[in-house]
């Protein structure tokens, strides 16, 4: 006989998709909710609106929480300590319903003893959810090593551009020091060692500024936009420089954003590095911005990069977020766009771009959304 557990899920599901008959006693030709869900090779779980699980299919069962019974228990108290650290507040997904918002399908890692990358989409019941699962295990494990190679040819790319930068000022504390030698006043004496201090300070910062490019972590923090955007020129200054671009951060906005600084670092020295090898080596204008801002109704921030390059043609800019796509033949791997379009996403947000080759009025225009954590 049928239970009335499952009657409600049946209801639940059929009131979902109105087209679908209600069932009742009487109607024993449509199968009981239960036996299609256990026959679904995915995890599925059904919630109530207190967040109580309802009922979760075998293969949740097995897959999620290792054979034991979860039903009744709080969602959340089932998996405290055991999913990611960015899951706290990619938890808004899961909220989003209560604005009449659908969420897209988000991603979030399952600890020991489950050990797995889930891609979570969300559909909406009278009397709760149902989360439909899906194992990206292995996609996650090739994203992630494509990632650290870009990372390692990015670093591999600025090696001589940091080289340099470090090199200015350890000439300048030899010089210093050469001349703190040769007098015997103790003014001029002072002077010198003190623009000797500060060159070296100069050196630390663009190490450090390096080491945090360079570093992995899967903690957020809140970041400050201008001060985030300031490291990443700072460390292109050189290159910037060299190829006569002018830049201009006047409406760079001291506005913050929970993210994790290394990944979004990483992606904003990737499109700062493609704007400089659009202007080379006629030179140009590059502008930057960040701002508040709300894209579908989350609030966030907006970080914009424009340059006065010679553009993308219409199938270029199409294909420009495709992996392995470049027009860079000398250079390049052509995973950049793809790899910062990703990581944007992963944080809940989004990466676009807009190009135009008009004579007089050409450059990319790209831009970054990151939604608020809270």
């Amino acid at each position: 006989m049928e239970s009335a557990s499952e009657r409600n899920y049946v209801s639940s599901t059929q009131a979902h998709h109105g087209h679908v008959r209600r069932s009742t006693p009487e109607s024993p030709t449509v199968p009981p909710l239960q036996a299609v869900f256990n026959a679904c090779p995915y995890p599925i779980a059904k919630l109530d609106l207190n967040w109580t699980v309802e009922y979760v299919n075998e293969a949740a069962r097995r897959t999620l929480f290792a054979d034991e019974n979860p039903v009744g228990r709080n969602y959340w108290s089932l998996f405290a300590g055991r999913v990611e650290p960015e899951s706290i507040w990619q938890s808004r997904h899961y909220f989003a319903l209560e604005d009449n918002r659908p969420p897209p399908e988000f991603v979030e890692f399952f600890k020991a003893p489950v050990n797995l990358w889930m891609a979570i989409s969300i559909s909406p019941a009278p009397d709760g959810i149902f989360l439909f699962y899906r194992d990206i295990t292995a996609e996650k494990n090739c994203a992630e090593a494509l990632q650290n190679s870009e990372r390692l040819a990015s670093l591999g790319r600025m090696s001589s551009t940091i080289v340099h930068e470090i090199l200015n000022p350890l000439e300048a504390v030899t010089n210093l020091l050469y001349l703190a030698d040769q007098t015997f006043e103790l003014a001029p004496l002072k002077e010198y060692l003190q623009m000797a201090a500060e060159e070296i300070n100069r050196a630390s910062l663009i190490v450090g500024q390096t080491l945090r490019f360079n570093r992995k972590t899967a903690q957020t923090s809140v970041v400050n936009c201008d001060a985030l955007l300031g490291d990443v020129l700072s460390l292109q200054k050189s290159q910037l420089s060299k190829a006569n671009i002018k830049t201009d951060t006047s409406e760079v906005q001291a506005v913050q954003v929970c993210c994790n600084e290394g990944e979004i670092r990483q992606i904003l020295v990737n499109l700062i590095t493609n704007s400089i090898d659009a202007m080379s080596p006629n030179g140009g204008y590059l502008a930057i911005r960040a701002r508040k801002s709300t894209r579908r109704n989350d609030k966030g921030v907006v970080i914009t990069i424009a340059d006065s390059g010679s553009g993308m043609s219409k199938d270029t800019l199409k294909r420009s977020f495709d992996p392995f796509f470049t027009t860079k033949k000398d250079h390049g791997n052509g995973l950049g766009l793809w790899i910062s379009r990703e990581l944007a996403a992963k944080h809940g947000g989004t990466l676009k771009a807009r190009s135009s080759q008009h004579p007089g009025r050409s450059g990319s225009v790209f831009q970054l959304f990151l939604p608020d954590a809270a």
